[in-house]
């Protein structure tokens, strides 16, 4: 469907009155023309629903048209594509070489002068024209072309980023660039010679070292935390570094994309530095998962003055309540052995670090079930015992 046909004002009236709808119902009920597209209306309601919480930015513009609900879904949020605009001073000219929604291109457009949108889609590149005509003037050109063909003639410019798509969504857990669409691989000794620096967006299932190992020349790694999830992992890449001393941020991020938490260090930071270890204290400390996933276990004892209760078990404690820690943190209150009659609650939140038996399978052991202001950490102390430390949330 032409997009154009949801800009009709009565259209836009009866998307503005009924977005909050629940759209199964909505399905069902007569429109006020019946030469309207209920498939489209339906989908942007659906979607703008979804924009709510990614880019609530967007709805304030009337004549805005969003893409498929499922994209959306998939698309970067205003508060991660805020953060990675912001990762280099002082830079006039971006290119977005993979446009999708335009969500990261609008956030880039925010702090550049000018800028360039590829998309291979057309009728993708035709709604980026028109959405980002209204976001950002005539900042940005949308260039409907394949990037890998694109980037031979592209003007030079400070930052090209690239978010590309894994051809194969069935490979859950596995991401090499060049398995995706474009081909990082291929695109980098011509993107090395157009961009002072490149933005790659990765996968928060990447190995890093692997993601060093295939790009080269990367200078720093950001990986990007929200609502305690791991949202992106992006490599920055100077086609004149060396991939010798790395820097790698940890972020945790709000809605705004601020930072809430946030730790950087090198690589030889954490090879070098012995991290204490101890009994559980008074506090137990659990990392946010982009601070997991950066491998800087040793770094956050350091940084946050914790020690660890094993080298493989990636719960910290202090004897002090450590004010800005990025996780979550908990009072102790006992430990236990991994027995059904040693547990004072049968309900509880259960997890497993470093120890050996599955949620699943010790929960039936102790004999517990979901849920309640318990928690409960399985797992394996510097002493080698297994145990169960009894918390709750502070």
């Amino acid at each position: 469907m032409d997009f154009q046909t949801l800009l009709d004002p009565e259209t836009q009236k009866f998307i503005a009155a009924h977005e909050k709808d629940d759209v199964a119902k909505l399905a069902l009920a007569p429109l006020p023309d019946q030469n309207w597209d209920r498939a489209a209306i339906l989908n942007q309601i659906k979607a703008r629903q979804k924009a709510v919480n990614k880019i609530p930015q967007w709805l304030e513009h009337k004549d805005i048209v969003l893409p498929q609900p499922h994209v959306i879904e998939q698309a970067s949020s205003f508060a991660t594509a805020h953060y990675k605009a912001s990762l280099l001073e002082n830079c006039k000219v971006f290119a977005d070489l993979t446009g999708g929604t335009g969500i990261d291109t609008y956030a880039f457009a925010n702090r550049f002068e000018q800028g360039i949108c590829v998309e291979k889609n057309p009728d993708t590149a035709t709604l980026l024209r028109h959405n980002l005509a209204i976001l950002t003037g005539d900042k940005v050109e949308v260039i409907c072309d394949d990037a890998q063909k694109y980037i031979d003639n592209m003007p030079d410019v400070d930052i090209a980023f690239i978010d590309p798509q894994r051809r194969d969504e069935k490979a859950k857990g596995k991401f090499k660039f060049e398995d995706c669409s474009p081909n990082i691989i291929e695109l980098l000794p011509t993107l090395k010679n157009k961009a002072k620096r490149i933005i790659i967006k990765a996968s928060p299932m990447i190995d890093l070292s692997q993601g060093i190992e295939e790009l080269g020349c990367v200078e720093h790694i950001h990986i990007l935390e929200k609502d305690q999830n791991c949202k992106e992992v992006l490599f920055v890449l100077n086609p004149h570094h060396k991939s010798e001393n790395i820097s790698i941020t940890a972020v945790s991020l709000d809605e705004t994309g601020q930072t809430k938490h946030s730790m950087t260090f090198s690589l030889q930071d954490e090879t070098a530095y012995e991290a204490p270890f101890s009994q559980p204290q008074t506090y137990i400390f659990e990392p946010g998962p982009a601070f997991l996933k950066s491998g800087g276990l040793k770094i956050l004892c350091r940084e946050y003055a914790v020690s660890k209760l094993h080298p493989s078990t990636h719960l910290y404690t202090s004897e002090n309540l450590i004010p800005g820690f990025p996780g979550r943190v908990f009072e102790l209150s006992g430990i236990s052995k991994a027995q059904a009659n040693d547990i004072p609650e049968k309900k509880g939140n259960l997890a497993v670090r470093n120890f050996p038996m599955s949620v699943e399978k010790l929960r039936k052991k102790l004999k517990i079930s979901d849920g309640g202001s318990i928690y409960y950490f399985a797992c394996t102390l510097m002493d080698e015992r297994k145990v169960i430390l009894i918390c709750k949330k502070t």
